[in-house]
């Protein structure tokens, strides 16, 4: 019951931009795979050399609002066109917190205006609400870096406040808490997982049907400690189906950004001693259910390798409408390609003429 997506997507997911380039505040992520704490390794530790600027305020604060904040402003003076914004507060816990970047937002439009640079802010990673806020706010995820707090190394995330240059294809961020058909509840993939995907790599029937060669335990991990990150950055979204009655993790699920706007493309697959449950047709129904409801997409594709019957029945079981065939489409173990069915279903918020229904 495999769609064509495994491990890792056709595509290529690498962020090619650079946040600056010399000497460089950051590296972003590469189609290079490693665990949590490689990308830490590869991400350099920001260089930012503060110069005097009496024109630029070091410190910013929250209009009109019942609290108490400020932001540090700081330039890094080998790249003079970028203004870098940091929250202030020690404790990202504080009150307010969520609401900050809306509430500075016309500030930041203001500062970005009269000084002609381009905003930046940073944020751990583990603030994902907080992070959303600042999305909300207008802002991009742009990339990430690694700095040392006291003992400790902390991963930031790098956003830039509403430029064309630096949009793409944004990825809502999968809720943390999941979705659930109350048998099934879909949440987003954490390192604890990987021993059920790895599992999976050692079955012949998700080997045949998939398109990537077997990866080994630790190239499983890297890949189950980067969801969340990758998820943040646009990349694309992999999430487990817990099994609610057992908790143990039955299978997974994946959504990558397509080219053309609000489309996707979605893969799944159930772990060998958990399928005939019907466990693959309620995932995929979920998924789908909340891409379409809570991501906004219009329309979702998938691709299945000729000949996984299985497959293709849980693909119309779900909706999904055999659209194409597509000769050697599909790389197999051996070297050889398969032809590709592709399926595809569109929102019922949209009419098929493309209109939205009131």
């Amino acid at each position: 019951m495999e769609s064509y997506q495994g491990l890792e997507s056709e595509a290529d997911y690498a962020r090619t931009s650079e946040i600056i380039k010399k000497p460089p505040l950051a590296t972003l992520i590469s189609s290079e795979r490693g665990d949590y704490d490689s990308i830490r390794n590869r991400l350099t530790h920001a260089r930012v050399y503060s110069y005097e600027d009496k024109s630029l305020p070091d410190k910013i604060k929250t209009p009109n609002v019942a609290y108490e904040q400020h932001s540090t402003l700081s330039v890094d003076s080998w790249a003079p066109n970028i203004i870098i914004h940091e929250l202030d507060w020690d404790d990202y816990e504080q009150q307010y917190i969520q609401t900050v970047y809306q509430d500075l937002h016309a500030e930041f439009v203001k500062l970005q205006n009269n000084k002609q640079k381009e905003i930046h802010t940073h944020i751990p990673v583990r603030y994902e609400s907080l992070i959303a806020s600042a999305i909300d706010a207008g802002f991009s995820p742009l990339g990430a870096f690694k700095r040392s707090i006291g003992h400790k190394i902390e991963t930031c995330l790098v956003l830039v406040l509403g430029d064309d240059k630096h949009s793409h294809n944004q990825l809502p961020l999968f809720p943390e808490y999941g979705v659930t058909d109350g048998l099934l509840t879909i949440i987003p993939t954490v390192s604890e997982h990987c021993e059920a995907f790895f599992a999976e790599q050692q079955d012949d029937v998700a080997v045949f049907w998939s398109i990537f060669p077997v990866r080994s335990y630790t190239e499983v991990k890297h890949y189950c400690q980067e969801a969340r990150l990758n998820n943040i950055l646009g990349v694309g979204i992999t999430a487990s189906v817990i099994e609610n009655s057992s908790q143990q993790v039955v299978g997974r699920v994946h959504l990558r950004p397509v080219v053309p706007p609000k489309v996707a493309d979605v893969g799944y697959g159930i772990f060998p001693e958990h399928r005939g449950k019907g466990y693959a047709t309620k995932a995929l129904n979920l998924f789908t259910q909340w891409i379409f409801s809570e991501a906004g997409y219009v329309r979702i594709e998938l691709g299945i390798k000729e000949g996984n019957e299985a497959s293709e029945r849980v693909a119309k079981s779900c909706g999904y409408v055999r659209e194409s065939i597509c000769p050697c489409r599909l790389k197999n173990q051996d070297g050889s390609f398969s032809t590709q069915i592709s399926y595809a279903k569109v929102s019922p918020f949209y009419c098929d003429k493309g209109e939205k229904i009131a």
